[in-house]
């Protein structure tokens, strides 16, 4: 049994499902839990949760279901919770609710995906205008604000209708470490047949093709049908610039993808050509590269604000598809508040979304959109209720989890969003905890996070805030940012030390030295701290805690267990053990990274 594409789930029902069914049913098809989550389109947790009986959404039951090829009620212990039913209509493939309306069809503040392209709306022109410039350019760039859409019309709209093409499409984004992304998305086409481990096992030696300029050869040998067309699409390539901190790697990845584009064009190979979607704001960053602007000269898509007309489809066609309808007057009211600004897209759907939660029956009214705070509210007022809810200890762990997933801004423009590795946050001796772990769970189930497998495989799960429109929209989060610039910035500016000196090879020469050392003791100084090392064995004397203090010498070595092994290695504290009141605790936040830098001993 596969999924239908037009499935649509209601997500507000919960069941108990069987765990132990769904782990025999996963065995029998010789699946690991990331092959599931895959197969799914679930986060790895998820699918955790699933197996292991607890309450669970009915649409994600569902999905579970049709993945394992059985009928859903197969995956279910009790009948649904909470008071809601579910059905399956076999005769329209579509999952609702027992009061027979589906889940919502927008999307709120998550992109649309390649499944929702009947949802898809208002951006058909622009779509075909992409379309046409695919298969006689070999780089395309999409640039436009952040919240124009960009990523949405190319997952929800160009990707399906070139599929239609019979074009081989492939996706990735850059993150911290483009040339480990862009093999972690390969490698699951080029070796279907691996499981998860083998495929992280690979990967070195397809990061070594990708640097070597050698990828065209390879997909012509291993791509499923050799007469197909390839389309590599990279979202977020700002990604390239907030998240990548080496110069040199970003050159040798642009010269990479250059070269893999170049090659379609070569006779008798397959046309390939490279897609990326990028903000704006960093388009102009690519000036410096001559080749690669030359190959974009005619073929620069811009992205604006959508018209009133466009706007209007995107609002009302999506409800009218499900059969409900707006009250008279509310569209016409949520276009003027939108006005023609960019980025108000994400705005929009956020709050439609909620409008939608909030519908009298089939009627979306103007009632419940003042209820939601109206579009200039609508998100910062989700987010602070959410918050609200929180007990103080959670609300900070949701404070030190959210400033980490954004790359500050150190030359005037806006703050990004950025990946983060769950594992990473985990880590953290704070957000490792039970506290930690639900709050990221209330954030992710308010859909303000996203959690999923990232591009690299070796990284396992990544989390990131859903759209960078919650920096800007939620007056709390800004004056956390505000608050913490200084040291966020100090820390991103440490971290472009610490990439230098790894690969260096852990040059001495790069060591905190002058000014560099001054100001690392100046923070020291701050925050006041005492560093204890605590080495992990599996022998019952290494779990017991050994402590040392750890003096600041003339010379502190950048210490790699910063990216791997700090949380797991070092827990911090102040002098004492107790944080000095005057204090801010954003103070201590960084301290994992400040003990990486002042460590004053190497992993042995």
């Amino acid at each position: 049994m596969h999924a239908d594409a037009n499935l649509r789930i209601d997500y507000r029902g919960f069941v108990r499902p069987d765990g132990e069914k769904v782990v025999r049913l996963r065995a029998l098809k010789g699946w690991t839990q990331e092959r599931l989550a895959e197969k799914s389109s679930l986060s790895v947790r998820t699918v955790q949760n699933i197996e292991r009986g607890r309450p669970s959404q009915v649409g994600t039951v569902v999905k579970v279901a049709f993945a394992l090829g059985v009928e859903p009620k197969e995956c279910v212990l009790s009948p649904a919770l909470a008071g809601t039913e579910y059905h399956i209509r076999k005769d329209s493939g579509k999952v609702t609710s027992a009061t027979g309306i589906p889940d919502c069809p927008y999307r709120g503040l998550l992109p649309f995906r390649e499944t929702d392209q009947s949802l898809l709306f208002g951006r058909e022109q622009v779509i075909d205008h992409i379309l046409a410039k695919i298969g006689h350019n070999n780089v395309i760039q999409v640039s436009g604000p952040s919240g124009s859409g960009k990523s949405s019309l190319i997952a929800a709209g160009l990707i399906p209708a070139t599929k239609k093409l019979l074009w081989c499409v492939l996706c990735c984004r850059p993150g911290s470490d483009p040339f480990g992304s862009l093999a972690g998305a390969l490698i699951p086409t080029l070796e279907p047949e691996l499981d998860e481990i083998s495929r992280a096992a690979r990967l070195p030696e397809l990061i070594r093709v990708i640097e070597a300029g050698q990828l065209s050869y390879l997909l012509a040998r291993r791509l499923p049908d050799s007469s197909h067309n390839l389309l590599l699409f990279i979202d977020q390539f700002e990604e390239l610039y907030t998240q990548c901190a080496s110069q040199e790697i970003r050159r040798r990845y642009l010269d990479a993808l250059l070269s893999l584009a170049r090659s379609g064009h070569d006779a008798g190979r397959r046309q390939v050509t490279l897609l990326y979607a990028i903000r704006a704001d960093f388009a102009s960053r690519l000036l410096s590269y001559r080749e690669f602007i030359d190959a974009i000269q005619d073929a620069d898509v811009k992205i604006g604000p959508m018209t009133r007309e466009e706007l209007d489809s995107a609002i009302r066609k999506p409800a009218l598809c499900h059969g409900v309808q707006f009250e008279a007057g509310l569209v016409e009211r949520i276009l003027d508040d939108a006005g023609r600004e960019p980025g108000t897209l994400p705005l929009v759907e956020f709050a439609l979304t909620e409008l939608w939660e909030k519908r009298n029956g089939t009627v979306l009214t103007h009632t419940a959109y003042d209820e939601v705070g109206q579009l200039s509210g609508a998100i910062a007022k989700r987010a602070e209720t959410i918050f609200r809810s929180l007990t103080p200890l959670e609300q900070e762990s949701a404070r030190r989890v959210l400033t980490q997933l954004v790359h500050v801004a150190e030359d005037g423009g806006d703050d990004t969003r950025q990946r983060c590795s769950l594992g990473l946050l985990y880590a953290q001796e704070h957000l490792g905890s039970e506290t930690g772990r639900k709050v990221l769970d209330v954030l992710t189930a308010a859909r303000l996070l996203t959690v999923g497998l990232g591009d690299d495989v070796r990284k396992g799960e990544a989390v990131e805030i859903a759209h960078e429109a919650l920096i800007r929209r939620w007056p709390r989060f800004g004056q956390w940012l505000a608050e913490d610039r200084e040291i966020l910035v100090w820390r991103q500016r440490t971290r472009v030390l610490i990439s230098g000196w790894q690969e260096s090879g852990r040059d001495d020469g790069l060591l905190l030295r002058g000014p560099l050392l001054d100001e690392a003791k100046l923070w020291a100084a701050r925050v006041g701290l005492s560093f204890r090392h605590r080495r992990n064995s599996s022998s019952p004397r290494a779990q017991q805690p050994r402590t040392r203090n750890v003096p600041i010498g003339p010379s502190v070595p950048l210490n790699s267990c910063l990216t791997i092994q700090v949380a797991n290695s070092l827990h911090v504290t102040p002098c004492g053990g107790r944080r000095d009141p005057t204090l801010p605790w954003f103070s201590m936040r960084w301290l994992p990274m400040v003990s990486a830098i002042f460590g004053g001993y190497r992993s042995t």
